[in-house]
């Protein structure tokens, strides 16, 4: 092909290099498949939870409080395993 002759999809990107590096870096998978049959498991076995919840981050160390459990416990990799031995029994 000649030099003046463009093919399709090979267009100049009109943002810079640093800028569409940028952008792609901000760009993530949401509710995958994996993603969406974990939670149906989850959903399913009783726990409940809430998707892209800012948790608060303290800087200054807190001392041992005692800990408050709700009526449902929420998911954690620890209990996951729990669960797993206990229905093993």
């Amino acid at each position: 092909m000649g030099e003046g002759v463009r093919r399709i999809g090979e267009g100049r990107d009109h943002l810079s290099r640093e800028r569409r590096s940028w952008n792609m870096s901000r760009i993530r998978g949401k509710d995958t498949t994996p993603e969406k049959v974990v939670r149906s498991l989850l959903r399913r076995l009783g726990y409940r939870y809430r998707l892209h919840v800012r948790i608060p981050i303290t800087t200054k160390p807190v001392g041992r409080q005692k800990a408050q459990r709700a009526q449902k416990p929420s998911f954690s990799a620890s209990d996951g395993e729990k669960v797993a031995a206990s229905r093993m029994r």
